[in-house]
């Protein structure tokens, strides 16, 4: 299954660089596509292997302090449905409202198609979750879907408000804050031993190619009207 995983987001890349043969965009932007892509790809594939196995049973076996247990089911929960939803209400209702109706339909687009993604490859994948997990979950568990939505959700608002931030030192410090986020919650799967390592390499990535993908697709889309 994960070959044709593989085969169907190579197809999907090489219509997205068909798409835009010859059309201006950030290179920064399309170099993290393909960059996400390639990572992302490469999960699927040593993911059926001896080596990314034995380091997915490795992590989920080291013991981490659980004096932080409470900080991390705080730092998991950012990302769970309900606030992925209210996060994006918020926002979408925000850029309507200012009729920023692009940055609406990236953020609209990239969560479905992350919901889709994950629904789709959770149950093409069919993966057991470990067994020493700290809380209850019960969909199966390649990929990560918190680590997907964390790198799409924040990833989003890097893209969307970085320019917008004039001053240099809180520029970065908005963008530090976002990527330690995405970092930390991805984290915090594995802490509560929820997820294998390979789930939140994949979630992250697939979140990140996402999001790159929309707002190519979005760029190109607005580039064709014009």
């Amino acid at each position: 299954m994960f070959t044709y995983l593989i085969i169907f987001f190579i197809i999907a890349e090489l219509f997205l660089l068909y798409k835009i043969r010859n059309k201006p965009l950030k290179n920064s932007v399309l170099t993290l596509n393909i960059l996400s892509l390639i990572l992302l790809l490469a999960v699927f594939y040593f993911t059926q292997r001896e080596f990314l196995f034995n380091l997915d049973i490795k992590i989920n076996q080291l013991d981490f302090n659980l004096a932080y247990k409470t900080l991390m089911i705080f730092f998991t929960n950012i990302v769970n449905t309900i606030s992925v939803i209210i996060i994006a209400l918020i926002l979408l209702a925000f850029f309507i409202k200012k009729k920023y109706y692009i940055r609406a339909r990236i953020l609209f687009y990239s969560l479905i198609a992350g919901l889709f993604f994950k629904t789709v490859i959770k149950e093409l994948i069919q993966r057991a979750r470990p067994m020493n997990m700290l809380i209850e979950e019960t969909e199966f568990s390649f990929p990560s879907g918190h680590a997907l939505f964390a790198a799409l959700i924040f990833g989003f608002l890097i893209y969307v408000f970085k320019n917008e931030i004039k001053n240099k030192i809180i520029r970065y410090s908005f963008i530090i804050i976002n990527i330690l986020l995405m970092i930390t919650i991805s984290f915090s799967r594995l802490y509560l031993k929820v997820h294998w390592f390979s789930d939140v390499l994949a979630g992250f990535f697939l979140g990140i190619f996402i999001l790159t993908y929309i707002i190519i697709l979005e760029k190109q889309f607005k580039l064709k009207h014009h």
